[in-house]
């Protein structure tokens, strides 16, 4: 188990990219589950925010290549299970 100090503010995200841009981006990864959910297997990853820069990443990667990336990748995923009907 992880601590964190009691000013260290946690984020939680379900999203796989933006976790990944995030702890790229220097965050420390505090705790990362799976569970079962209506749509499948959904992912949560916690984070240390002790610097307060969670929005201000989360407005960066809404306007970097890797959201475009996981648009692009998402869309084909789409088509590929489109054609399997």
């Amino acid at each position: 188990m992880t601590t964190t100090a009691p000013d260290v503010r946690l984020r939680t995200t379900t999203n796989l990219s933006f976790a990944a841009y995030v702890h790229m981006n220097g965050l420390k990864l505090s705790a990362a589950h799976t569970h079962q959910a209506p749509r499948g297997r959904e992912f949560r990853f916690t984070f240390e925010d002790p610097g307060e820069v969670w929005d201000q990443l989360n407005l960066s990667f809404a306007n970097s290549e890797a959201q475009r990336h996981d648009q692009a990748v998402r869309a084909l995923k789409q088509l590929c299970r489109g054609q399997q009907k």
